[in-house]
C-alpha cells in the first residue's frame, strides 16, 4: 500500500499505476483528499490517494484458465517416395 499525492486525480493514478508497476485498472484506490484550486492559488489542495496493486499472478491464473489450449489440428504430409509413386502409378 502507498500513498500518492499530485496536483489532479489523473496524474496520481498515472503515478501510481508508474511506481507499482501495474496497469491503472488494476489498481485499488481510496481517495483521501479530492484536490481543489481554492481562492486566488491560496488553500489550493492537491489529490491525495492510497493505493494497492491487485495480486497479478491471480490476474494472469484467470487469463490462462479462461483460454484453454487446443494443439492445432494438422494433417500428416505423405511421405516424398508415396506421392512420386502415386503420380507414375497414374501416367502407366
Amino acid at each position: 500500500m502507498i500513498r500518492i499525492e499530485a496536483p489532479t486525480l489523473e496524474e496520481a493514478y498515472e503515478k501510481a499505476s508508474l511506481d507499482l508497476e501495474c496497469s491503472v485498472s488494476n489498481l485499488q484506490c481510496e481517495v483521501i483528499q479530492h484536490p481543489s484550486k481554492g481562492v486566488l492559488g491560496f488553500m489550493k489542495k492537491s489529490a491525495i490517494i492510497v493505493v494497492v496493486c491487485r495480486q497479478k499472478e491471480t490476474l494472469e491464473d484467470d487469463i490462462v484458465n479462461k483460454i484453454p489450449f487446443t494443439p492445432p489440428k494438422s494433417k500428416p504430409k505423405p511421405k516424398v517416395a508415396e506421392t512420386i509413386s502415386k503420380v507414375v502409378k497414374k501416367k502407366v
